[in-house]
């Protein structure tokens, strides 16, 4: 076999291979959040070949950018094990190993995703009826989101912090933005409490009430506008109190009779 040969029986393999590990497309491609999405399964070469009835298990990644895994799923839909319709697919007319489902009326609605909560990749496995096989690993397809921007920090819903301390609020734009801002929402009202401008980052110093904070980051990529914000619960640690020794007691091991 001449060297020519063997380079297209190599990259035959690899995109045969390529196919085999990604049985799963988006129908219309590079779809938005915000759009109508078809997912299309063909369950040839995968354990749910020949299956009957397929389900589609499923959520969203809602921060990891570049290489989401199984701990960055969100807003999960399906009942595992349970043939209960909770994303059940559709076999394609006379092709007994492809099926569709749509996520209707739009990906965010069907997943029940806040307005202003970024939704960077589309989470799933595929199963049978009763969740005996399945395929393995998890499949991330991404979504078409030119213009966002996350918070940075803090980087847990649940914030310890010092009486009458501070916590770092910070975000990033996927641009350059004409402008940033970051909002606080402690009692149902949203306040400013920075601005940066001609930038991708901004971030400030904060001193939360105890309880539950909304943070909104907003900020202007190309003329588009765009938000994002999340919930933050702070819990105050209270003040170490010192007080003398009882008496009698000395520093070191006291014995007592």
């Amino acid at each position: 076999m001449s060297r020519i040969a063997k380079i297209i029986v190599l990259i035959q393999i690899l995109v045969s291979g390529f196919a085999l590990a990604q049985p799963a497309t988006l129908t219309p491609a590079n779809p938005t959040p915000n759009q109508l999405i078809t997912v299309n399964f063909d369950a040839a070469g995968t354990p749910l070949a020949g299956e009957t009835k397929i389900y589609f298990h499923s959520g969203v990644v809602t921060t990891n950018t570049t290489t989401p895994t199984g701990g960055d799923w969100k807003f999960v839909k399906g009942n595992w094990g349970a043939d209960d319709g909770v994303g059940q697919m559709t076999q394609v007319s006379g092709q007994p190993n492809k099926w569709q489902i749509s996520l209707s009326p739009t990906a965010r609605q069907y997943y029940g995703v806040p307005d202003g909560t970024n939704i960077f990749y589309l989470a799933m496995v595929f199963r049978n009826a009763n969740g005996s096989k399945q395929t393995s690993p998890d499949i991330f397809l991404p979504l078409s989101v030119p213009a966002f921007v996350s918070i940075t920090s803090p980087a847990t819903s649940e914030v310890f912090v010092p009486s009458g301390g501070f916590v770092t609020l910070s975000g990033t734009a996927s641009a350059t933005a004409t402008s940033m801002e970051i909002l606080v929402n402690e009692s149902g009202t949203f306040t400013s409490i920075a601005e940066a401008f001609n930038t991708n980052v901004i971030s400030t110093f904060y001193t939360p009430p105890s309880g539950d904070v909304i943070v909104k980051i907003t900020a202007v990529i190309n003329g588009t506008p765009v938000e994002t914000f999340s919930t933050f619960t702070f819990k105050t640690r209270p003040d170490i109190q010192e007080e003398p020794l009882p008496p009698g007691i000395k520093d070191g091991i006291n014995y007592h009779t």
